[in-house]
């Protein structure tokens, strides 16, 4: 009885009944009874005597070695399931991109004609290893759409400019010798065309106007895998696009200079995901040679017919002045008859 109820029930002893008057050493032995079991009971909640939890090292799981958590990606498109053209082992086209000179967010495949930004979370700038070359209708080079996300309102920017170590140019590698950004950003001697529908020049941006766009208003974003995309810097400064051989965009007269030796350059971003440089540089496909052939036939109809208007301006101005005296008096008689 001189146990509480609330330790009693606690631990499960059931009432002891009366028998009679207790006795000291009855009383001392129920006291001992009772510190011994409100010992267990304390014991049974809070034991220090429970083992610790097991603590195994990560060098006795898996040995003494680094382990590498990577990160969840998709495969590259010239990888197994990538869904683009397998790549080969090392470059051998005529042109194909510069891996040291790259936005670091941009993968290239294994023979550097095949670039991604998959996996990055932005696209970034890609120039090519090689200048372009001349021929007699300009400087010609062409990619492939590989993939493409229709999430996006701009695609990426094509164009050609001067290599960043020849010309004026703010790009700096960062603290690991990797760049980053848009070419428009980092490489201002550059003509870039594309984006959302504008052209960068030298620094300069602006949209597109209706004349500049033969087949009418036309966005990058619209761009399907499997389409091709050329770009022409003609002899005489002007910049045209072409989207599966069809003029698309033409800007006259931007300056693009001759003498000197310019690039290829990407700025791979927004819908454009993945994109393929096909090995064509400076070599037109047959129909964009063809419909160039036309235009400057048309151009040279067009000269030689301003040309022959000049040429009777200027006999007509010559006649009446021979017919015009040259004195004084003989102009005033002239005015008088």
């Amino acid at each position: 009885d001189l146990i509480p109820p609330r330790l009693r029930a606690l631990c499960g002893v059931a009432p002891a009944r009366r028998t009679g008057k207790m006795t000291s050493r009855s009383m001392a032995s129920t006291a001992a009874r009772e510190t011994r079991m409100k010992m267990q009971c304390m014991d049974a909640q809070h034991s220090p005597r429970r083992p610790p939890p097991a603590f195994v090292l990560p060098s006795e799981q898996f040995g003494f070695k680094r382990i590498i958590v990577k990160p969840h990606t998709v495969p590259e498109p010239w990888e197994e399931d990538g869904g683009g053209s397998p790549s080969k082992e090392e470059p051998c086209a005529s042109l194909h991109f510069d891996l040291l000179l790259k936005a670091r967010t941009v993968a290239l495949s294994p023979d550097l004609s095949s670039a991604s930004w998959r996996n990055g979370p932005y696209g970034g700038f890609l120039i090519s290893k090689q200048r372009l070359q001349k021929k007699p209708f300009g400087r010609w080079f062409e990619v492939n759409i590989v993939d493409v996300d229709p999430t996006w309102s701009d695609a990426f920017g094509i164009g050609l400019g001067f290599h960043p170590s020849e010309g004026s140019s703010s790009l700096a590698p960062d603290a690991l010798g990797f760049y980053e950004g848009l070419a428009w950003e980092c490489i201002p001697q550059s003509w870039m065309v594309g984006y959302d529908g504008r052209i960068r020049v030298l620094g300069e941006t602006r949209y597109l106007t209706a004349h500049e766009m033969p087949l009418g208003t036309w966005k990058p974003s619209s761009l399907q895998c499997g389409d091709r995309v050329g770009l022409l810097a003609s002899f005489d400064g002007h910049l045209m696009m072409f989207v599966n051989d069809q003029l698309t965009y033409i800007i006259t007269h931007c300056g693009v200079p001759w003498k000197e030796d310019l690039y290829a350059i990407v700025d791979l971003d927004g819908s454009t995901k993945a994109i393929r440089l096909t090995d064509s540089n400076g070599v037109l496909p047959p129909k964009v040679e063809y419909d160039l052939a036309g235009m400057r036939e048309t151009e040279f109809a067009h000269d030689e017919e301003l040309k022959g208007l000049r040429e009777a301006e200027e006999r007509a101005a010559t006649a009446e002045k021979e017919q015009k005296p040259g004195t004084a008096a003989e102009r005033l008689r002239f005015t008088l008859s």
